[in-house]
């Protein structure tokens, strides 16, 4: 039969032919309730080749939307099913990686955010390995069960994968009008089944005449107004009964004519349910019970104890009453409309199946079913305590995942009972006992508190808490879990306390996801330093590292230690750590991880002047596959490859890398990496010296920042115009500048910016005659710059403006040629000029002439390299052009007319 549209596939098949300008491809397909699109959907999907599409279908009816949960379970299916192509790609990952990934998908659904995201990147990861060789089709069914904030959270998920030659398919009711506004390229309607087509489908469907076929469509089809579902639903629940057993019979037009008909849905389904026997109406009331599906072989295990056979679930079927259909990779059945699962649900009540809730329960203990369908509730209802107990203790372990569904409350009621039944016998009972009751009420705790009913679970919490056989680890958890609670109402300090008291419990005795759990909950409370990540390595190193939680804090310890001491100018020690975390990460499966150590690496490396190195670990962020779907990040590496190339002076390529990142954050709508970019922008222009386009992005920079209170970007801002106003000779301004940059340094700067200041507050106390001002901040510069090279040269270069100054001229020559080591040692060009500058001028002040004909020589040709490094023609002529330099290259051309500039 052709009940689904073919003129709807067509055109999905059109569309799918066209090479769009870009991806993805946004389709949807518009109908009615009842309109036999997902059947359509079906018939589509038989028909395309595995060999050139990958297809991917999800149905908000049967599950709900959470952030990347169908990214997860594809990946789970494709796991679990053993399909060829993925068990292919994970034999790319090393040995323990390949053992981690596989651990944590068995761990699925109730995963860290940060497993999660691996696992999205697993997804990101298969499905860019894939592109080249197919398309990718993704379905989106029933999208009026999702509301606007959903439908949100989806649009940023699929638009992730533009990258991919990706099309996606949308269908609900009323479509067109959906409130959540869906942004589609193409519609496809499908219409209401003419009478010619319900006349054909209603002979196919009985295998009888065609005059017998238009009498029933003459009879019922303005009832039903051509609605494809409503129609078989009637033909089998309404008009069987008029045709005679043989094909060619002629049908019993007065009988027929003398029963009434309605299109209405209530005497549609009142028809069918009274036509189908007892057992029938049973099975599918257990059906509908169970959530309205069921994975095919559970329902096929059901069908046969219940004696029956696969031809009638073949038949439910035909009826359009249930429907077949792939969800990731399994087959389910299922009612075909809700109003179905609804009306079974209510017209048999639970008592009629006591006998078949023990056959499902048995089910379930012999391992018969492949998923585990709620029925403590069943039980609970038609009174069977006992089992509603035992299926509760087996489901138990599900409550939370319940709760994210929606569980019935009679569900999370019989947890509290079995928890009431555990404290009776605790006091007289085994350890076990009493340990089940502790861990129930930690569950329902923790649903209580997702639930919002914190002052109930408070009372839990502190229930537990006070009783004697609740051990360290559980006094942990309750203590961590009134951190939560404290947390919810913004009480941070009362939040801190009590993770704070946990973790002297975990000092005891904890899992490692406890101290997890709990160290990224205190890091967003407290500014862990060096004492507070070795009190959380010490507890770790107490425990038996035999899974991959203990890894993973591991290696979230070990980074954040790096970020902190990159943060604070300790780049060895960074180092040092850096590579232990190298090591672990071939363990584990974090491309995250991978991206954020890369990147600090290149920082480090750059503060140690070790540019190869840097733009190595840059480049291994930016060709891995995964980085394609995170333009943020994209950004990132951009940014810091420009910084790279702006420390070389190659200030042409640094621009081409920021305006790069920038066209993605316009695309994008990335605001604070925009100003970002406009502040390094900004410094290149005040270091090739065009001044005004200098101030121009600079200034835009520092008024954004003060509106939108960031404040890192503002005090680099104010460094910067400071430097703009001192090559004004404005100082009064650039002191104000400076004097405010201070200020927020003060209230929650960090080492690097503390030099930053220090070299420009330097800077200006010099080019105002205060050396005696200077000369202190420029040995705290010094100090603090021991063990940075980069910012060393910097404080040298001042400390040599100042001996120059104070006519300690041989010491100035002294120091001058010590710093210009380091910056031949770690490749810092801006710093050399600047210093070869000041020793032409520093000779002249000596009176050298001999000694000042060389530099000159030098100075000159290391301007001229300079210049033709920055590859860029306009940067090149502002820099030659520079007035700082002006009369050196005079002296030069007079003096030394071999160089040519």
């Amino acid at each position: 039969m052709t009940w689904n549209q073919t003129s709807a596939i067509r055109q999905l098949e059109q569309l799918l032919k066209k090479k769009p300008a870009e991806f993805p491809v946004r389709i949807s397909v518009q109908s009615e309730y009842g309109s036999g699109t997902a059947e359509m959907l079906d018939t589509f999907v038989s028909r395309r080749n595995s060999d050139s599409f990958f297809i991917n279908r999800f149905d908000f009816r049967n599950e709900q939307h959470r952030p990347a949960h169908w990214q997860l379970q594809t990946v789970w299916e494709l796991f679990r099913n053993g399909d060829p192509l993925f068990l292919s790609f994970l034999n790319g990952f090393t040995k323990p990686q390949q053992r981690y990934i596989e651990e944590i998908l068995n761990s699925l659904p109730e995963i860290s955010p940060e497993r999660k995201a691996a696992l999205q990147n697993l997804f990101f990861h298969f499905f860019h390995s894939l592109g080249q060789t197919r398309k990718f089709i993704f379905i989106f069914e029933n999208t009026q069960e999702i509301d606007r904030l959903q439908a949100e959270v989806l649009r940023r998920e699929l638009d992730r994968l533009s990258v991919l030659p990706l099309f996606i398919i949308y269908s609900g009711e009323n479509i067109a009008n959906h409130q959540l506004s869906i942004a589609v390229d193409h519609r496809v309607v499908l219409p209401r089944l003419s009478v010619r087509e319900v006349a054909q489908n209603i002979r196919d469907y009985f295998s009888t005449s065609a005059i017998n076929a238009r009498i029933i469509t003459n009879n019922c089809y303005f009832k039903t107004s051509g609605d494809p579902l409503k129609t078989r639903l009637l033909l089998e629940g309404h008009y069987r009964r008029f045709l005679a057993e043989a094909p060619d019979g002629f049908i019993n037009i007065k009988q027929m004519q003398c029963s009434r008909v309605s299109g209405d849905w209530h005497f549609v389904l009142e028809q069918l349910f009274n036509h189908i026997d007892e057992q029938t109406q049973i099975t599918l009331s257990i059906l509908a019970y169970l959530g309205g599906s069921a994975e095919i072989n559970d329902f096929k295990n059901i069908l046969r104890h219940f004696r029956f056979s696969d031809f009638s679930m073949t038949h439910w079927v035909r009826t359009g009453l249930l429907r077949q259909f792939t969800m990731r990779n399994s087959s389910y059945i299922g009612f075909s409309e809700h109003i179905l699962q609804d009306w079974f649900y209510q017209f048999v009540p639970a008592q009629r199946l006591k006998k078949h809730l023990q056959i499902i329960y048995d089910l379930h203990v012999k391992n018969k079913l492949s998923e585990v369908y709620k029925i403590s509730h069943l039980f609970y209802e038609v009174g069977e305590t006992e089992f509603s107990l035992k299926s509760a203790r087996r489901e138990s372990a599900y409550l939370e995942v319940y709760l994210k569904l929606g569980v019935n409350e009679n569900a999370f009621e019989i947890l509290r009972r079995l928890r009431d039944e555990k404290i009776q016998s605790a006091g007289k009972t085994s350890d076990s006992d009493r340990d089940a009751w502790v861990d129930i009420s930690l569950k329902i705790a923790r649903a209580l508190i997702k639930m919002d009913a914190f002052q109930e679970a408070k009372y839990i919490l502190r229930d537990v808490r006070s009783k004697k056989f609740c051990l360290p680890r559980c006094k942990g958890n309750c203590y961590q879990l009134l951190g939560d609670i404290e947390l919810n109402f913004n009480r941070k300090n009362v939040a801190r306390k009590n993770y704070l008291e946990a973790l002297k419990y975990y000092r005891e005795k904890a899992a490692p996801s406890d101290l997890l759990l709990l160290y990224k909950k205190l890091k967003g409370l407290i500014e862990l330093d060096e004492s507070g990540y070795q009190a959380f390595l010490s507890i770790l190193q107490k425990m038996p590292v035999n899974g991959s939680e203990a890894q993973e804090l591991y290696c979230y310890l070990l980074r954040d230690r790096v970020k902190y001491r990159v943060k604070n100018g300790l780049p060895d020690a960074a180092l040092h750590t850096a590579d232990t975390l190298s090591r672990e990460l071939r363990n584990v499966y974090h491309p995250q991880l991978v991206f954020q150590i890369s990147l600090l690496l290149a920082e480090i490396y750059s503060l140690r002047g070790k540019w190869k190195l840097a733009v190595s670990h840059l480049d291994s962020v930016i060709t891995h596959p995964v980085i394609a779907f995170y333009p943020a990040l994209s950004v990132q590496v951009y940014i810091q490859s420009a910084l790279v190339y702006k420390e070389q002076a190659i200030y042409g390529e640094a621009e081409r890398l920021f305006k790069k990142a920038m066209e993605i954050c316009r695309r994008k709508g990335y605001s604070l990496q925009q100003n970002e970019i406009k502040l390094h922008l900004g410094h290149i222009y005040l270091l090739v010296h065009s001044l005004p386009r200098a101030r121009e992005f600079l200034k835009q920079v520092h008024d954004s920042a003060e509106k939108f209170q960031q404040t890192e970007l503002l005090t680099l801002a104010k460094l910067y115009l400071s430097y703009y106003e001192m090559k004004h000779k404005k100082w009064e301004s650039a002191r104000g500048l400076l004097r405010e940059a201070n200020t927020l340094i003060k209230s929650g700067g960090n080492k690097t910016d503390r030099m930053n200041y220090l070299y420009y507050i330097g800077l200006w106390l010099l080019e105002t005659g205060s050396h005696g001002k200077a000369a202190p901040v420029i040995r705290l510069f010094t100090t603090l710059a021991a063990d940075n090279p980069r910012y060393l040269a910097a404080a040298g270069y001042l400390e040599v403006k100042l001996l120059s100054a104070q006519k300690a001229f041989t010491a100035a020559e002294r120091r001058l040629r010590d710093i210009l080591k380091i910056t031949q040692e770690q490749s810092l060009p801006q710093v050399r000029y600047l210093l070869l500058c000041e020793a032409v001028w520093l000779l002249q002040k000596i009176g050298k002439k001999r000694k000042l004909k060389a530099q000159l020589k030098e100075t000159c040709t290391f301007i001229r390299q300079m210049a033709q490094a920055i590859g860029d023609t306009i940067f090149t002529t502002q820099f030659i052009e520079s007035r700082y330099h002006e009369d050196i290259l005079q002296l030069c051309k007079k003096q030394v007319k071999e160089v040519d500039v």
